[in-house]
């Protein structure tokens, strides 16, 4: 039953819109029209992962963004120090603080031998 929207003396029909995905009881859907829903579905569905794992990459590359040469380069010894406790509490299953920012002090150091333009 269709409800009536009534202003003054005039009614107006209550129209709902429906969705792709929703489906009227006297609407009789074709194979091609299933297939079509079937593809919004899968394609709605790829890019909402797309979506989220390019928010975790923008995280990750926020994180690790001092990784990059000029600013590896430019980092004392206790910047490197508290920026690996961070990490380290952020990925505590991961890394342990004292062991990555001692690795972190060797490459700092190997690179900037091995490199001519890391400093």
């Amino acid at each position: 039953m269709r409800t009536v929207l009534t202003v003054g003396n005039t009614a107006f029909p209550n129209k709902q819109t429906k969705k792709f995905d929703e489906e009227c009881e006297d609407e009789v859907r074709t194979p091609e029209q299933l297939f079509t829903q079937s593809i919004n579905s899968v394609f709605d569905r790829i890019i909402s992962e797309i979506e989220i794992r390019i928010q975790s990459s923008k995280i990750i590359n926020t994180n690790f963004a001092f990784l990059n040469d000029s600013q590896l380069s430019q980092l004392t010894a206790n910047n490197l120090e508290k920026i690996c406790a961070d990490l380290s509490f952020k990925y505590a299953q991961d890394l342990k603080a004292v062991d990555f920012k001692q690795e972190l002090l060797v490459f700092k150091d190997q690179a900037s031998i091995m490199f001519a333009n890391f400093s």
